[in-house]
């Protein structure tokens, strides 16, 4: 009897395998070297049985969904989930919508729609695709991946289906995102440059194709999401869009192009058409990783979070997969919300997915296993602005796969690239951590940041203020009423106009730089510092994306002539941003008559790493803040290379042919070092 049992459910096994509609379609995703796709059964989903609607929150597909959003939340926008506009005909998932009466949201009458959530999760590394055919109707249609937290998303598909009311552009494209959330107060960023909007040449409006008249079509869209820095996007089997790290590669008209995004005071840079700029770095026929890494290491802002809102670590929890239909708040204000004739139409109200399917990487019985991995050095100790650097190697040397992510504990103290590279931020330890793509090891290393305080620092702690005040009034938020507030280490619920002072007794009298340990997630924040009423220093805040992310902030102007003796120093919230900064405190730091504050380091200890090299090379020793000319020539005189470095320090060799060569290094007192380098 038992034999007979389990032969019937292998053969139930066996049918349900044979049913999946993905047969015979190949994973395009490379799953790394060593490495072949292994099918996630759980979350996985053909659509091939039958669920009727519903009025209460169910479990359906063998418990691989329910019939919601993932939390209570019943939609953005105008849109209200409904339990009964969840169905499986047999082939497909159907999510239809309809009208709802109510005007509760944003003042016009709402929209009734289907949603789901898996059961089960997914994280990196892992490949998700769906074939979804899009609702014909001025909604957005939605396959996509969200933390549990609502801090991270992936959007696989997001794309808007009629244009009877001027919708065509986002008829015309899908958008290849992804969110990154702070959710108190609430802040989101996702890439907005123009080739985050990818279309196709035989599409002009992506729900008239999908519902072609009755016989409906479906488009296949996956994420290969590899790494917390690294997604890439495939349509229809074919790799679109890359993301890694601080850079893009995308294709469109059969050209890739390499991108990386900028900021200037703590914003992205957009243009004068919405868009986020991104400068170009190469194009090609073909995609190439290296170039899109050599694009990223020359880059300073991440296309996966630019505000650091995860904290440095780029996305790493695991996901809850959602499909959806939505009205959306942007698109209800800007007056795109479906009429009555569309939602009335059942062909053309629905999203439809024939099938989603879930793939892991797993090693292959030929490769060799990460069994561990190291970092040299294990400890670091930088000055604030100096750069450094890291070497990860995987055990055994020979594995099969030795890629490895960074991240660092404290991005206030010190940051960390793909690379390796450190940069010096503030005063403090951080801890950085390498983990391996195959199998998830990890190790660390400690990096100590000073900035050389003098006997003659005075140290401002923001909380110790003698007096405060200010022109706004923030009870009704919380706060102090006018004027800031002092925790145990710093002062918040600053508001433009508000102040603190302090009083000092300056040792000795001469000049003075000024620094200050500050924080915003607001754009258009300023502060000023005043001694004895007198303004001398105004300076932008950089907005970093959080309210205690703290980093030093150096004044671009110095207090001259301070005397000895007792003074009054006032800092005021000068920006034009309603809330404005959070401040830890603020550093004095004497320059003596006799010496300066040179960004020169002594440059007989320069070094070249690695040497030699095939692709890029760092120069160890400079200064983050001087970006330094570089010339580099063959040892028969020829120049080949003539640049200002990069604020890692870095040199791309890769057109160099083999060889030795000399990198010359131009000082700030016009002298020169000469470097030797090895190209393999």
């Amino acid at each position: 009897m038992k034999t007979q049992t389990l032969l019937i459910a292998f053969c139930l096994v066996f049918l349900q395998l044979q049913a999946q509609d993905w047969n015979g379609i190949s994973v395009p995703a490379n799953a790394g070297q060593g490495k072949t796709w292994e099918l996630q059964e759980g979350p996985s989903d053909s659509f091939n049985y039958t669920f009727n609607e519903t009025n209460q929150r169910s479990n359906f597909g063998s418990n691989k969904w329910y019939n919601f959003y993932h939390n209570g939340w019943d939609g953005p926008g105008t849109t209200y989930w409904q339990y009964n506009h969840v169905s499986v005909n047999g082939s497909d998932l159907v999510l239809r919508a309809s009208r709802n009466p109510s005007t509760a949201k944003l003042g016009v009458p709402g929209v009734n729609a289907g949603c789901i959530t898996s059961n089960n999760r997914v994280k990196f590394p892992v490949y998700v695709e769906a074939n979804v055919s899009v609702a014909d109707i001025v909604l957005a249609s939605d396959v996509w991946l969200l933390s549990p937290d609502d801090t991270q998303e992936i959007d696989i598909i997001e794309c808007y289906g009629g244009d009877e009311q001027g919708n065509a552009f986002f008829s015309e494209f899908i958008h290849l995102s992804h969110h990154s959330f702070v959710r108190n107060p609430f802040t989101d960023y996702q890439p907005r440059d123009r080739n985050s909007w990818w279309s196709r040449s035989d599409v002009n409006n992506w729900g008239e194709w999908s519902w072609n008249n009755g016989n409906r079509r479906y488009v296949r869209i996956g994420v290969n999401w590899i790494s917390p820095f690294h997604f890439e996007y495939y349509v229809d089997g074919e790799l679109v869009r890359v993301l890694y790290d601080k850079a893009f590669a995308t294709k469109r008209n059969g050209t890739w192009f390499y991108t990386y995004p900028t900021m200037t005071n703590g914003a992205l840079d957009t243009g004068s058409d919405g868009f986020q700029l991104a400068v170009q770095y190469a194009t090609g026929s073909s995609y190439s990783f290296q170039t899109l890494q050599a694009a990223s290491n020359t880059s300073s802002v991440s296309v996966i979070d630019p505000f650091n809102y995860q904290g440095g670590n780029g996305f790493t929890k695991e996901m809850d997969i959602i499909i959806n239909v939505e009205s959306q708040d942007w698109h209800v204000l800007a007056g795109r919300t479906p009429t009555d004739a569309q939602l009335n139409d059942p062909a053309r109200n629905t999203m439809k997915v024939d099938w989603l399917r879930v793939y892991k990487p797993i090693s292959s019985n030929n490769t060799i296993p990460v069994t561990g991995v190291t970092v040299t050095p294990n400890n670091l100790s930088l000055a604030v602005g100096e750069t450094g650097y890291l070497t990860g190697a995987v055990i055994p040397a020979n594995a099969s796969v030795k890629t490895m992510t960074f991240t660092s504990s404290n991005t206030s103290v010190a940051t960390v690239n793909q690379s390796g590279v450190l940069t010096a931020i503030g005063n403090g330890t951080a801890t950085i951590t390498l983990n391996t793509t195959d199998g998830g090891f990890t190790t660390t290393a400690t990096v100590t940041v000073t900035s050389n305080p003098t006997t003659d620092d005075i140290v401002i702690e923001a909380e110790d203020f003698i007096n405060t005040g200010g022109t706004y009034n923030d009870s009704n938020a919380g706060g102090p009423g006018f004027g800031v507030n002092a925790t145990g280490t710093s002062i918040n619920y600053v508001n433009t106009g508000d102040w603190a002072e302090y009083t000092i007794n300056v040792g000795s009298s001469g000049n003075y730089k000024i620094e200050y340990q500050i924080s915003t997630p607001s754009n258009n924040a300023q502060v000023q510092l005043l001694i004895d009423g007198v303004v001398v220093a105004t300076d932008n805040v950089t907005n970093s994306g959080q309210w205690d992310n703290y980093s030093t902030l150096v004044s671009s102007n110095m207090i001259t002539n301070l005397t000895s003796g007792n003074h009054t120093v006032r800092v005021l919230a000068s920006g034009t941003n309603p809330w404005q900064w959070n401040l830890d405190k603020i550093t004095l730091t004497r320059i003596n008559n006799n010496r300066t504050l040179s960004k020169n380091k002594d440059l007989r200890t320069l070094s070249l790493f690695p040497n030699p090299s095939t692709a890029t090379v760092f120069i160890r020793g400079l200064n983050k803040e001087i970006k330094h000319d570089i010339h580099v020539y063959d040892i028969k005189g020829a120049k080949y290379i003539e640049e200002k470095l990069s604020h890692d320090h870095m040199i791309n060799i890769e057109r160099l042919p083999k060889g030795a060569y000399f990198i010359v290094i131009d000082n700030l007192d016009k002298s020169k070092s000469t470097l030797k380098l090895i190209k393999n």
